[in-house]
């Protein structure tokens, strides 16, 4: 007897491009899976993944709804990506969906600056796709070392031509090729000319998309990442602090690549490959062998321009004038040296700066204890003429809640504003007193009372 195949619980479409540097992003194979159910993308979700939730149905909208704007993270490497990964692959039995992430690269890539925030898209390709019958969004859309699209070496679109909004990598109700927005169409047969290109963001878009085509060799991690490293400086008499100026990094994360520790991030991958001329997934597995195009490389010469102490020390001079007056931070970073140099070079214009800058915070200062001196007088009178409680607790809830009465100068006009009141119940003239007019405190214990009002009024006519 034959035994009956087990049936998937959603259909098992096929990924675009698969093999091919073109190869289909999970969220686009989603939002297709969506589209051959008759289903918005979302609404698959909370019917047929419930694994992406985790969680009761009642939190499984609200899941969701976020993933609509961070659906990028199912295209990485991270743990996020191997939830979505597991839950698609379980719902179409298929098990080819990991070429659809950077899963397979998890052990040698950072998730540091991999992808975007928001997916760019190719107007000509999708043309394309769209005269071919499948229409798709590859995962090279949503890498941000891929600037430049790898088939019709032209930058690549990051919002809609019609409205002019950004794209989501998943959307909740979207399909792919059409504006999350205004449902536009992104594609045309447009095509300008490709002028002004730079050479290193072309090379380095046609690198990263040859590794979405190819999957990891043996032996791809930190180990292979270390070994290349280590085999390549030992061939080119060269220092970690050489291949951090090579590619604008710091020395301290050269050498976290080669002991192992940290994953170098994938731009940093390109900018050394492209360095040293060898192809990115052989460095990532360590699988390099010396020849002639390892030539050493001279260590390149930073040239730095003199700085014209005379013309900053005459800008700052300016900055003196200026109210509210700045900071010394925020003068060194505008006169683009920093705030040591600034210090050491300049102290005179820096102890008048830091003076003028004292001076202002402390007008500013007791501008706004004058200010809400009188406040809490002003709140403090307006609830003792109606007959209202005027306790502290009273006064601070109708202020802002950085304003405390604990402050000797509000606590100060809070007792004022009793006095003031009491003096003039009593039929005292002004600026007179009494020792037997009450304190602010004997009237607040006299409001704890059942009858507040009959309760001051008495008070006030015994005085």
């Amino acid at each position: 007897m034959s035994r009956i195949a087990e049936r998937s619980r959603l259909y098992r479409l096929e990924p675009a491009g698969l093999g091919t540097r073109q190869v289909e992003a999970l969220t686009s194979y989603l939002m297709r899976l969506a589209a051959a159910h008759h289903l918005t993308p979302g609404a698959l979700i909370g019917a047929a993944l419930p694994e992406l939730a985790g969680v009761s149905a009642g939190n499984r909208q609200r899941l969701v709804g976020e993933v609509s704007a961070n659906g990028r993270s199912a295209n990485g490497l991270s743990g996020v990506a191997a939830i979505w990964l597991a839950a698609v692959s379980a719902a179409t039995l298929r098990e080819d969906l990991a070429e659809l992430t950077f899963v397979p690269w998890a052990e040698a890539i950072s998730p540091v600056h991999l992808l975007r925030a928001e997916a760019a898209h190719c107007p000509a390709c999708l043309q394309e796709m769209a005269e071919r019958g499948t229409v798709y969004e590859p995962l090279a859309w949503s890498v941000v070392a891929i600037e430049i699209c790898p088939v019709h070496r032209r930058p690549l679109a990051m919002a809609c031509r019609d409205c002019g909004s950004s794209q989501f990598a998943f959307r909740w109700l979207g399909r792919p090729g059409l504006c999350r927005r205004c449902g536009a169409w992104l594609g045309t047969f447009e095509l300008g000319p490709a002028q002004g290109l730079d050479r290193d963001r072309v090379n380095a878009s046609l690198a990263a998309a040859g590794l979405l085509g190819t999957s990891p060799l043996p032996g791809t991690g930190a180990n292979g990442i270390s070994s290349s490293m280590a085999f390549l400086r030992e061939i080119l008499s060269t220092s970690q602090s050489d291949v951090a100026r090579a590619i604008g990094t710091s020395k301290a994360a050269v050498s976290s690549w080669e002991d192992g520790s940290v994953r170098p991030s994938l731009p940093a991958v390109l900018a050394m490959c492209a360095h040293w001329a060898i192809d990115p997934a052989a460095f990532l597995a360590g699988i390099i062998e010396p020849g002639a195009r390892y030539a050493p490389q001279p260590s390149p010469r930073i040239d730095r321009p003199g700085i014209d102490w005379a013309a900053i020390e005459a800008s700052a001079q300016l900055r003196l004038s200026v109210d509210p007056p700045p900071t010394v931070g925020s003068v060194a970073d505008s006169l683009g040296v920093s705030t040591t140099a600034l210090r050491m070079r300049l102290p005179k214009v820096v102890g008048r700066l830091v003076a003028r800058r004292r001076e202002w915070r402390h007008r500013e200062a007791v501008r706004r204890m004058e200010r809400w001196r009188g406040e809490v007088w002003r709140r403090t009178t307006w609830n003792l003429e109606r007959g209202r409680s005027a306790s502290r607790r009273d006064i601070e809830r109708v202020l802002p809640r950085w304003v405390q009465l604990r402050e000797g100068g509000l606590a100060d006009a809070w007792h004022a504003a009793h006095r003031e009141f009491l003096s003039r119940r009593a039929g005292l003239a002004e600026g007179q007193t009494a020792a037997s007019v009450p304190s602010a405190n004997e009237v607040m214990s006299l409001w704890r009372t059942s009858d507040c009002r009959v309760a001051t009024h008495e008070l006030y006519r015994s005085n």
